[in-house]
């Protein structure tokens, strides 16, 4: 009784799974973590970016970056490139030197917007021209960068192995039913070869929400009002240059945007749009226009934006995906799945 009142289900082992599962072993080693991947769940793969909770996962679950940046094929990340949003093209990159303020009042940007100084001005100019100190890769003065642009596979079978590494136990299985208590908890899950019975279980099965839909039925509040991108492929590209960007390229297009993220051996590329615009052979009509060539779709996905209403209800927990899609395909899911893991890791410790 013990053993299974410290014994945490984790359903789903793509990228938010693994995640949830190393933060929390972190935060908890006297847990038992027991993780189930099944083929008929599989992960989206094409989120090729993070945000700057990425680091802060890696330095939480003591994971050795530039062990992490081989295995996961990753590169740097200093932004997000807009082109074609405004006249001109605009790097989105937060930088400590500008971010300094007095208060609430940030003086060096509010001094460059009353001077009306141009984007570049707003940034650290060598990002613009994909240069930096080489002193910034050197172990003794600390990883400069906090975002990088990964391998999503790679990334995940990298995760996985960490997971492995610690200790916790993988289960190939599918579940077929579910037992739950007279209170409303879930007593255990019924897979095709086990039972899984624990005191705690996250759903990080992504669009399916196998555990926080099904068993619970919490509704789905969507925005597709506000968000009306519904559609989009994915595609890859080589990269013949010998120089990568530092930042991921997000392009304006006319019914979407696509975007173009660099990893050692690639480009990871796709075009994100809506439906009521733009048919599916004419978005990558466009596509091939942008790229000169025929590309060849990986994968394609329709979705609704939105989020889950109840993301936490009895002892099931949804993360990642299965508890929202507010913004397609971005890096932002991957950084509210860290955020969405060390809040619940936080509150298990109160």
């Amino acid at each position: 009784m013990e053993s299974i009142r410290k014994r945490i289900i984790i359903v789903g082992s793509g990228n938010a799974g693994l995640i949830s599962a190393l933060i929390l072993g972190n935060k908890f080693p006297h847990f038992f973590i027991e993780i189930i991947s099944s083929d008929d769940i599989g992960t989206i793969g094409v989120g090729e970016g993070s945000t700057e909770q990425f680091r802060a996962f890696v330095d939480f679950c003591r994971i050795d970056i530039y062990q992490l940046i081989k295995e996961a094929k990753a590169t740097f990340k200093a932004g997000v490139m807009f082109e074609g949003w405004t006249e001109k093209p605009y790097l989105h990159s937060v930088i400590k030197y500008m971010s300094k303020h007095i208060g609430d009042y940030y003086h060096h940007y509010a001094y460059a917007f009353v001077n009306e100084y141009p984007f570049n001005r707003l940034t650290e100019h060598s990002c613009w021209e994909n240069k930096f100190h080489e002193r910034r890769l050197q172990q003794e003065f600390g990883m400069f960068y906090n975002q990088f642009h990964f391998d999503s596979v790679a990334l995940n079978k990298y995760l996985k192995q960490l997971c492995i590494d610690a200790g916790m136990k993988f289960h190939e299985d599918k579940i077929i039913s579910y037992k739950q208590k007279k209170n409303g908890d879930i007593d255990y899950l019924v897979g095709d070869k086990k039972k899984y019975k624990g005191y705690l279980y996250i759903d990080c099965t992504g669009f399916r929400k196998e555990l926080i839909k099904k068993i619970y039925k919490v509704p789905f509040k969507s925005m597709k009002d506000y968000l009306i991108l519904d559609k989009a492929f994915a595609f890859q590209t080589k990269n013949p240059e010998d120089n990568y960007n530092l930042w991921t390229l997000a392009k304006a297009l006319s019914s979407g945007w696509s975007w173009k993220i660099p990893t050692q051996e690639r480009y990871g590329n796709g075009y994100v749009y809506c439906s009521d615009f733009i048919t599916d052979d004419e978005a990558v009509k466009e596509i091939n226009t942008l790229y000169k060539q025929d590309i060849k779709i990986n994968k394609t996905f329709k979705f609704e934006p939105g989020y889950t209403t109840k993301t936490w209800t009895h002892n099931c927990i949804a993360i990642g995906l299965s508890s929202n899609f507010v913004e397609p395909l971005e890096a932002t899911s991957l950084g509210s799945t860290i955020q969405q893991a060390f809040a619940l890791a936080s509150f298990l410790a109160s």
